[in-house]
């Protein structure tokens, strides 16, 4: 027979050889519950590790769901059959709908400013305004942009700024505003809708316009007088 130790006194317990062999059947048991346990976690964790993971990869306007255990970006590639160039970039992004991979391509766009053209460099997605700003050239508050700086690029494109000024224009004595593109005075009354006669004739006609320009329509009329006289 052996000896027990209560936990609360420490007094010894005598139990005897039948207690002892049901003791160690029991811890045996316990044992291969345990050893059951860890083995059906490991083959969870095994399945979970092994379940597959749906994730989100776009290339431009072309959009792919890959559905496979894991997120590494180039397995993730390799599935949607996607090849880079040297130059594109790649951008994971993880979000409550999973894992999404974007692939942006290098582009190139012309700029022309100021009857000067500009190249710039940027990658599909990026905005018009990106790129204006990759190129270095920095917009008035009043310019146009063709696209719109919001438009996105998705290729090689073309991008015209027009460089715009706010004047006045006083005609028949009433003074309107404006808004025209850099030019001749008489370009930006054209451009204003502004209708001139033969004879009329523009202030400033020989200047281009800048911005708070004040121009003024000199019109020329002509009336018909009826004199009567005695003879």
């Amino acid at each position: 027979m052996g000896k027990h130790y209560t936990k609360e006194t420490g007094t010894p317990v005598q139990f005897k050889g039948k207690s002892r062999k049901r003791r160690r059947l029991t811890a045996a048991a316990l044992a291969v519950c345990i050893m059951g346990a860890v083995g059906a976690g490991s083959f969870a964790t095994g399945l979970a590790e092994d379940a597959p993971v749906i994730s989100n990869v776009i290339d431009g306007d072309k959009h792919y769901t890959v559905s496979i255990p894991s997120t590494d970006v180039d397995r993730l590639l390799y599935e949607a059959g996607i090849v880079l160039n040297d130059e594109d970039v790649v951008v994971r992004e993880e979000n409550a709908n999973g894992t999404t991979v974007t692939v942006k391509r290098k582009l190139m766009a012309e700029i022309s400013v100021g009857g000067k053209k500009v190249v710039a460099e940027g990658y599909t997605g990026d905005p018009v305004g990106q790129l204006i700003e990759n190129a270095g050239v920095e917009l008035g508050s009043l310019d146009a942009v063709t696209p719109s700086v919001q438009t996105q690029v998705w290729e090689d494109t073309d991008v015209e700024i027009t460089e715009m000024k706010s004047i006045y224009i006083v005609d028949n004595n009433v003074a309107r505003n404006y808004v025209v593109p850099a030019g001749s005075v008489a370009d930006a009354a054209a451009y204003a809708g502004v209708e001139l006669g033969s004879e009329d004739t523009l202030s400033n006609s020989k200047q281009d316009v800048e911005d708070g320009m004040i121009i003024s329509v000199d019109r020329v009329t002509y009336e018909t007088v009826e004199k009567t006289e005695t003879v």
